[in-house]
């Protein structure tokens, strides 16, 4: 009977352990992600909106962002944000942000004025933090019927697999007294 007072005790704190992991390193994280808009054109230039936003659940320290443009950078202009931003053009074709941080769920929009007609006006877009790298924004993907059938299945199973293993151990501990 110790014994599995013992295994059921550690299965918990595995649990426990497991459920702390998920929430530090998985949700209680930024996310910084940015998305460029389709760019408009106005007489000769090209003018490309790009929003930045810190989509997690923990605020993002130390923000670096640099944006490469394809073609001169005219004008830049933001959105009105409540953080200390600084603006640095690198080249006439490279931009750099540097924020002390971006608050959990905010975001900003920077318009670019650029005096190149590109197809394709922004080649590089970096977003960095001290704690990690952001991404390209990509919206979620439902799932199919058929994944989500799946899903249940896997899940059905895995439980049924730790039930085996309770009932064996358990089997084994009584036929051992």
């Amino acid at each position: 009977m110790d014994i599995i007072n013992l295994f059921s005790g550690g299965a918990f704190a595995a649990v426990l352990g497991f459920m702390v992991f998920i929430y530090t390193e998985f949700y209680k994280v930024p996310r910084l992600t940015y998305r460029i808009i389709r760019p408009y054109v106005r007489g000769d230039e090209k003018i490309v909106p790009i929003i930045f936003s810190n989509d997690g659940h923990a605020n993002a320290t130390d923000v670096k962002i640099v944006i490469i443009c394809n073609g001169p950078i005219q004008q830049i202009s933001n959105e009105e944000i409540p953080e200390n931003i600084t603006t640095e053009n690198l080249d006439q074709n490279t931009l750099k942000y540097k924020l002390d941080r971006l608050t959990s769920k905010m975001s900003f929009i920077t318009y670019i004025t650029l005096s190149s007609l590109s197809d394709k006006p922004i080649s590089t877009v970096k977003i960095t933090s001290k704690e990690g790298s952001g991404r390209q924004y990509k919206p979620l993907v439902s799932l199919s019927f058929f994944d989500r059938i799946m899903l249940i299945f896997v899940s059905a199973l895995f439980g049924a697999l730790i039930m085996f293993i309770l009932i064996v151990v358990k089997t084994l501990t009584m036929s051992s007294t």
